[in-house]
């Protein structure tokens, strides 16, 4: 880790392991009405916030409504990438 960042040098150096819990996110799932996960629009969303564990739920239920209109929704804190997606104009 350096400032924040996973650094790896080469890929069989990279592991991830499932967090603890993470068999038992089936039993909190919820249908989502309205969706159509088979059509995209090729319109995407960059959220700009502060990501934490209390934080990001709130953030993910005000997106909800968002997902009709949207293909992608990403959620970043880092505000360079915010800046670069946003003077780059990747966003529709």
């Amino acid at each position: 880790m350096q400032q924040d960042i996973i650094k790896v040098a080469h890929s069989d150096q990279f592991q991830v392991r499932n967090p603890k819990d993470f068999t038992k996110i089936d039993f909190n799932l919820k249908e989502i009405d309205g969706l159509d996960f088979m059509t995209t629009n090729d319109k995407y969303l960059v959220v700009f916030c502060e990501i934490n564990r209390d934080s990001l739920s709130g953030y993910f239920k005000k997106t909800l409504g968002l997902l009709s209109l949207y293909s992608t929704i990403y959620f970043t804190s880092n505000a360079e990438v915010a800046k670069f997606v946003n003077d780059r104009g990747f966003l529709h």
